[in-house]
């Protein structure tokens, strides 16, 4: 990683892990307020059974420091901002595979700062991926590689299944602009902006 000047590119300090070996790509997760990014990962050594807190880096003092712990310890999990400033965490694994964990959510709030558990995923098929969750028309929208989508509304606090047409257009890195949500569709060069009345995608770019 690195930041970008006006002339030249500085690269950022080092994880504050020295002694334990190059780091999992886990997500990293959009500043939530005040520019902090966070980044949950997970070393490929040690620390077992996985990082136990969010590593998270201070864009204004230019450092990385450690988060308050999760309630389990987790690796390559999915993560995403919601409502601007609540971190959601969720499935992922500790030393091994385990079903409860693989299912299990949780959200930090910043106001009260702690960890608190969300309603279970029904699929534990998020789990051993690296996951960013979107958040889209104040629901948190996240996708995995094994024919699962899934959306968290904060009002009723309940996971539930993405519309058909918007899980089967989903194939490609996700972004939301101005409201919209667009999927680049890597393989053959496609951006794509999802139609929500309609449930399908259409196409904005191709190369």
């Amino acid at each position: 990683s690195a930041r970008v000047g006006r002339r030249k590119i500085v690269p950022v300090p080092d994880f504050p892990l020295p002694d334990h070996g190059p780091l999992d790509q886990d997500p990293l997760v959009p500043p939530p307020r005040d520019s902090h990014p966070s980044r949950s990962s997970s070393p490929r050594r040690s620390l077992e059974p996985a990082l136990d807190c969010p590593l998270i880096f201070d864009t204004r003092k230019w450092n990385w420091s450690l988060g308050p712990p999760f309630r389990v310890p987790r690796r390559w999990c999915a993560c995403g901002i919601m409502s601007d400033k609540h971190l959601i965490v969720a499935s992922g694994c500790g030393k091994d595979w385990d079903l409860a964990l693989s299912k299990s959510a949780e959200m930090y709030d910043p106001d009260v700062e702690q960890w608190v558990a969300l309603e279970r995923l029904k699929s534990s098929k998020f789990s051993g991926q690296a996951i960013n969750a979107v958040n889209f028309k104040g629901k948190l929208h996240m996708v995995c590689g094994k024919g699962v989508g899934v959306m968290y509304d904060p009002k009723t606090c309940k996971w539930m299944d993405m519309p058909k047409g918007m899980r089967n257009g989903w194939n490609g890195p996700s972004v939301v602009v101005d409201d919209n949500l667009f999927v680049l569709e890597e393989t053959i060069g496609r951006l794509k902006c999802y139609d929500e009345i309609g449930d399908c995608w259409t196409n904005v770019v191709e190369d």
